[in-house]
């Protein structure tokens, strides 16, 4: 009989644990979702990046407006995202994962 009551027991307190949790949980998921939703992400477009990935004897016209072509459309695609994108010369500081740069190619 002892087995059976520490059997049932652990299985209520589990249960019990577990309903605890998730009505405790659940309301402060709710909250930082919300808090979430309110934030907008931000990501830095560094277009200096193209002249200090540059040659010594410079890029030609071609070369520069497709490079510039190509910064401009990966900031398009992140502001189709919701991402606010601003030029990374105008932001003091910004993570490495937020900034669009030019890879040198």
């Amino acid at each position: 009989m002892k087995i059976f009551e520490i059997a049932l027991s652990s299985i209520l307190g589990a249960t019990l644990g577990v309903a605890l949790t998730y009505f405790v949980l659940d309301g402060r998921i709710d909250a930082l979702k919300a808090k979430v939703d309110q934030v907008t992400p931000v990501a830095t477009v560094d277009f200096l990046s193209i002249a200090q990935n540059s040659p010594p004897e410079g890029l030609t016209d071609s070369v520069m407006k497709r490079k510039l072509d190509n910064l401009k459309t990966q900031a398009q695609a992140l502001a189709d995202r919701g991402f606010v994108v601003l030029r990374h010369e105008h932001v003091y500081s910004a993570p490495k994962g937020l900034v669009v740069r030019d890879e040198g190619n």
